[in-house]
């Protein structure tokens, strides 16, 4: 992939990466009968699945309107948007609440997005790009298929079966990095200790010009389908009468066992011996309460599980 443009590549390096995270409870409520949900392996299942940039064709900005529909795109764009969301404080402070002013660095499948949370009133394009896309190469795409058929086979919470999982998830942000991607793999035995599955991954360093090959347009859109996805999540649950309470990334939670029937629905898509990126019932809560982001705790039969910013905690 050709990316030596120096504003395309201050465009990736200044793109907003996080993901997307709602809260819609009140810290001094108590709420009952909650369904806690996950995506597994959210953010190499997304690369597993979805197709990503191969090449990037600068076009004059004022072109925008006749391709924005039809093709791939990125580029530098102010937004006014129709309706406020929290959520937009969160990008990188390129929300002016005053002016409902977006700005920044999107790309197709952000403008998605930002149309689903709050709606897009007026697009002023600065620099434009068409996108050719195509999937991750396979070797990389088959190292994601691997690591996740192992870490099946360990039994929930091994460390090497966390390893493993932790590995795969942090894929995206080493490609984009540019350090290593993955060029050979080998698969034997499901009895194969987590040394010899290591030493068998061939890496190869690619060069350290960030403007060359997988570059942080990766991690870019990697984000930007997280992002989408647990919104379009979170309003189908939504339209049919679900109370939504929580999200976060990868992770949602809700009240009304309509839910159930349409998250089935989803994961139907998915074959069902390979359960990479679908939705996953972690717990069913009796009584949670959310303090704030990453801080909540809840009951699930007789265990009470605590989570304090990323440290889970859970007494029986």
């Amino acid at each position: 992939m050709c990316s030596d443009n120096e504003d395309l590549y201050k465009g990736f390096s200044n793109s907003y990466f996080n993901g997307y995270s709602f809260n819609c409870t009140s810290e001094d409520k108590v709420y009952t009968d909650v369904y806690n949900f996950d995506y597994k392996n959210n953010h190499s299942s997304i690369m597993y699945y979805e197709k990503f940039p191969k090449n990037f064709f600068e076009i004059n900005p004022s072109k925008f309107s006749s391709i924005c529909n039809k093709s791939h795109f990125y580029g530098e764009f102010k937004l006014i948007v129709k309706n406020e969301d929290p959520y937009l404080y969160k990008m990188n402070g390129a929300y002016n609440g005053i002016t409902k002013t977006l700005y920044g660095y999107f790309n197709d499948v952000d403008f998605k997005f930002i149309s689903l949370l709050c709606g897009i009133e007026k697009v002023k394009c600065e620099k434009l790009w068409v996108v050719e896309v195509e999937e991750l190469n396979s070797v990389l795409r088959k190292t994601i298929e691997t690591v996740y058929k192992w870490t099946q086979l360990q039994k929930k919470g091994t460390k090497e079966r966390q390893l493993l999982k932790w590995c795969n998830e942090k894929l995206y942000g080493e490609a984009a990095k540019k350090r290593f991607y993955p060029t050979s793999y080998k698969w034997n035995e499901e009895e194969q200790k987590l040394e010899e599955i290591v030493n068998e991954f061939k890496w190869e360093e690619v060069s350290s010009n960030l403007r060359c090959h997988y570059d942080y347009s990766i991690a870019v859109w990697t984000c930007s389908y997280a992002r989408f996805r647990l919104l379009k999540l979170r309003r189908k649950l939504e339209q049919i009468g679900c109370e939504v309470l929580y999200g976060d990334i990868d992770s949602i939670k809700f009240r009304g066992e309509q839910g159930l029937s349409y998250i089935n629905e989803i994961n139907k898509e998915i074959p069902d011996d390979f359960t990479l990126g679908k939705l996953e019932l972690e717990d069913f809560a009796t009584k949670i309460r959310v303090l704030s982001f990453k801080w909540y705790c809840y009951q699930a039969g007789e265990k009470l599980v605590v989570k304090a910013a990323g440290a889970n905690i859970e007494v029986v």
